[in-house]
């Protein structure tokens, strides 16, 4: 009955979710993962998992309101991790918005 570290299963899950091109499957993981680290504090890789999000956005396509779904997932990405201190997950989010724009600067 224990939840302790089920939000990074879920990430986990939903990246091998992603690698089989259950794009759905892993974004309902990431949506749950997220959900379970409200619920009970445990936010360690919540940057991650909103990055992930927005990359499965991307994938299932690319319409100009996906788009903006995962722009807003990888600046909410870096928001948590800017807040939690996690130099590496602002950068892989950062990495991830300067992929969806090219050549966009100024975010930080």
């Amino acid at each position: 009955g224990t939840i302790l570290n089920r939000t990074t299963i879920l990430i986990l899950f939903a990246q091998v979710c992603a690698q089989a091109g259950q794009f759905e499957r892993g974004l309902a993981a990431l949506e749950e993962s997220i959900n379970v680290g409200l619920h009970t504090n445990e936010r360690w890789f919540e940057a991650e998992a909103y990055r992930l999000k927005g990359d499965l956005l991307l994938h299932s396509g690319s319409d100009q309101n996906i788009l903006s779904q995962a722009e807003a997932c990888y600046q909410t990405a870096r928001q948590v991790a800017i807040q939690q201190g996690a130099k590496t997950l602002a950068a892989r989010a950062e990495a991830s918005l300067d992929r969806l724009q090219p050549g966009a600067r100024g975010r930080k």
